[in-house]
C-alpha cells in the first residue's frame, strides 16, 4: 500500500475519487519560435473555444520561469513553458469534451503550434482544498 494510502482517512478517499477534474496541458514553446503568435492564439481563439463548449467553468493559463520547484531542469533552458488548468464542471462534462469536442480543437491547436514545442496532457482530481478569506 502507498504511502498515501495509509495517510488518508476512508472519508477522504471518496474525496478523492469524486474530486473537481482538472485537465492540464503543458506546452513548451522553443523560444527560437514566434512565442507572442503563440500566446495570442491561445488567448484569442484556442481557450475561448473550448471555454464556448460549455464542459469547463473555468480555465488558467500559467508561464512557467526556467526552474520548476526550485529544481532547475536544463532541457527546458531553450523553451518558454505554459501550462493550462481547465477545470471541468464534472467527470462527465470532461469525458464530453475529450470524446466529442477535443478532436476538432486538437487538430486546430497542432495546426498553430510552433515546430518543435514539447505537449503534454493528463488529467488531475482535487483531492483537498485550503482557502483563506482576502
Amino acid at each position: 500500500m502507498s504511502t498515501l494510502g495509509t495517510q488518508l482517512s476512508s472519508t477522504q478517499f471518496a474525496t478523492v475519487a469524486q474530486g473537481q477534474p482538472i485537465y492540464e496541458v503543458h506546452v513548451a514553446i522553443p523560444k527560437t519560435a514566434d512565442v507572442a503568435a503563440y500566446h495570442h492564439y491561445m488567448t484569442s481563439n484556442h481557450i475561448p473555444a473550448i471555454l464556448s463548449t460549455g464542459n469547463f467553468f473555468d480555465i488558467k493559463m500559467h508561464l512557467s520561469s526556467a526552474a520548476s520547484f526550485g529544481v532547475a531542469q536544463p532541457e527546458l533552458d531553450d523553451f518558454v513553458a505554459y501550462k493550462t488548468s481547465y477545470f471541468a464542471k464534472s467527470a462527465q462534462h470532461l469525458q464530453q469534451y475529450l470524446t466529442v469536442d477535443a478532436p476538432a480543437l486538437r487538430a486546430d491547436f497542432v495546426a498553430h503550434c510552433p515546430a518543435g514545442a514539447r505537449i503534454t496532457r493528463q488529467v488531475w482530481n482535487v483531492c483537498e482544498e485550503w482557502k483563506q478569506e482576502h
